[in-house]
């Protein structure tokens, strides 16, 4: 059983550059793009990290969300994921890509599909451009609202 915790102090995150996973298809995720509720998606994902591993560790430049999340596999062995959302919605990186991490990495996703998540609302940034954006759960439903 792989065990997840959020790290916060600058000396714990990785310095090195990261590259996205590539993750197989999520079913939840895809059931979600093709009814065209992804936005609704996007928002139950960012409110089950915050229902599991509270605030993210930044929201600066061009992601909504920055997490870093440490992963302990069954021999105890440590890897790092980084959780973002970026334009395309939300995604996994790491420092390397091994089936190990991208393994966890699933692990997480599947995690986050089914946790409750938690209340919020955001206002999407950039979006002022397109129009006003947004998002956010109250009471386990998700919304996605542009005006």
């Amino acid at each position: 059983m792989t065990t997840f915790r959020t790290l916060r102090e600058p000396a714990e995150i990785p310095t090195q550059r990261t590259v996205r996973l590539p993750l197989s298809p999520s079913s939840v995720e895809q059931q979600s793009l093709k009814t065209g509720v992804y936005g609704e998606y996007m928002a139950q994902f960012r409110g089950a990290l915050l229902q599991l591993f509270s605030e993210p560790f930044r929201i600066d430049g061009d992601a909504e969300y920055v997490y870093f999340i440490e992963a302990r596999d069954a021999t105890d062995t440590p890897w790092v994921l980084k959780v973002i959302q970026g334009a395309s919605g939300p995604s996994f990186r790491g420092v390397a890509i091994t089936s190990t991490l991208v393994s966890i990495a699933e692990e997480l996703r599947t995690l986050l599909e089914t946790t409750k998540p938690a209340d919020f609302e955001v206002v999407v940034k950039g979006s002022d451009a397109l129009g006003r954006v947004v998002y956010g759960c109250r009471n386990g439903v998700c919304y996605w609202r542009e005006s």
